[in-house]
């Protein structure tokens, strides 16, 4: 059985080549580009995990998890950070306490492989819990 996987990134380019792998590991994917968006997906759909950037326009990353909060929704989610958002929430401390306060199970820095976050991925929801 598919595992859904909700991606939340502003960019086109990592969307669509993280769905070309994913969907090739039996994952299915639906796709996001602003916290905006991800929250009315995830009013209408059954997600498995969620994978949100934490630097987006209008609403981050860090807001969209908040407001997941607000909902009381307690899918995984595992935050992708690049050099900007490190480099910001570094200066706040541990880049995973700061994302993990907010709800995240992981972070993931970019770029990844997509063999590192299906381990993630796995070890968060294995197969066997379905």
């Amino acid at each position: 059985m598919e595992r859904v996987v909700l991606l939340v990134d502003d960019e086109e380019k990592l969307r669509k080549g993280l769905e070309r792998h994913l969907e090739d590991l039996d994952f299915a994917l639906l796709e996001a580009s602003s916290g905006e968006q991800a929250l009315k997906i995830v009013a209408e759909e059954k997600v498995d995990i969620i994978l949100t950037d934490l630097l987006m326009p209008e609403m981050g990353g860090l807001e969209f998890l908040q407001k997941l909060r607000e909902w009381n929704i307690d899918t995984p989610v595992i935050a992708m950070s690049g050099g900007d958002a490190k480099e910001q929430f570094l200066d706040a401390g541990s880049l995973l306490e700061n994302a993990a306060r907010y709800g995240a199970l992981e972070v993931i820095e970019k770029p990844f492989s997509v063999e590192q976050l299906v381990e993630i991925i796995d070890r968060l929801i294995p197969i066997s819990a379905e």
